[in-house]
């Protein structure tokens, strides 16, 4: 299934330009308003303008020159007793940034700047057939054994089987048994192996945050992808993707998750008004679990097992 992004249909480009030169004078100004466009494979629709400011105070007086193009426009403010500029560089289509930065450096000399980038429109689409599905399992048959190993191996292997002791005294003893996890552990395989904990009985409560309760709930409707740990991720935030890890989640999952929540949350409102009695995170949890249709849910065995 191909996803819709919310990026791409140009740039927004933001310069805060310090210790600048030429900044006094209109003409430089319209010259570099008509040259910085033709430079990007922009079209002119208006002859560049200048309008000094009328201020009477002098620090705040200064230059704004401005040109339409067929793509949106262009602007500079100026301030010459502060050699400092402002330039807008706002267009609805792609063009090269880091040479537009060189091109204004060239023209007004700054010694510093600082730069903002923002994107707007549709950008481009991610197929998510071209990656592999988050999705834990659980080894069949005995891996005793193979955890047994793991005490002389060193590092953190030691700590596993050091780990599996204490699960074997707490089972003998007949304790009880508190599950506890952060959010990012849901997002990923290991969503399923706690999943199977609480299919079978062998935690008696759970305790984590609430994020752990939404990646389960977006699980249910679709899976998190496997991605890269080593991506750009303000290309990414171009495809409308974020990043948890190597995991990749599109926005999509996040709209999926409002539309099952807010009717939802409606009627535990009603719920509440009617019965005059505040509703707790555990009960909303509970209740949520029984509207999950989802055998790889954590949420779903909890509320089956009644496992708080």
């Amino acid at each position: 299934m191909d996803i819709s992004y919310l990026h791409g249909m140009g740039s927004h480009l933001l310069l805060d330009c310090f210790g600048c030169e030429n900044i006094g004078s209109a003409e430089a100004i319209k010259k570099v308003l008509a040259e910085i466009p033709r430079n990007l494979g922009m079209h002119i629709i208006s002859e560049p303008v200048v309008i000094k400011s009328k201020t009477e105070k002098k620090s705040e007086q200064g230059l704004t020159g401005f040109v339409i193009l067929e793509e949106s426009h262009i602007s500079i403010h100026t301030y010459p007793a502060k050699d400092y500029c402002a330039i807008d560089v706002f267009v609805c289509k792609e063009f090269d940034i880091d040479k537009a930065v060189k091109l204004l450096k060239d023209a007004f000399k700054f010694r510093n700047v600082t730069k903002q980038v923002l994107h707007r429109g549709i950008y481009r689409e991610l197929n998510e057939k071209d990656f592999a599905k988050i999705k834990g399992t659980f080894p069949k048959g005995k891996a005793s054994s193979m955890l047994e190993s793991y005490r002389f191996l060193g590092f953190q292997a030691t700590n596993v089987a050091r780990a599996m002791d204490v699960i074997r005294k707490m089972r003998k003893k007949k304790s009880k048994i508190f599950l506890s996890f952060t959010s990012n552990m849901v997002s990923s395989g290991l969503r399923e192996i706690f999943a199977f904990l609480v299919q079978h009985r062998l935690v008696d409560a759970i305790i984590t945050s609430v994020g752990s309760v939404e990646e389960d709930l977006m699980k249910c409707r679709k899976p998190f992808l496997l991605g890269s740990f080593n991506v750009d991720d303000r290309e990414l935030h171009r495809l409308g993707v974020n990043r948890i890890g190597n995991v990749f989640v599109p926005n999509h999952h996040y709209e999926k998750l409002e539309d099952t929540l807010i009717p939802f949350f409606k009627k535990m409102y009603e719920m509440q008004k009617k019965t005059k009695k505040l509703i707790s995170p555990s009960k909303l949890i509970f209740e949520l679990g029984k509207i999950v249709n989802d055998k790889n849910s954590i949420l779903y065995w909890a509320t089956k097992n009644k496992i708080p």
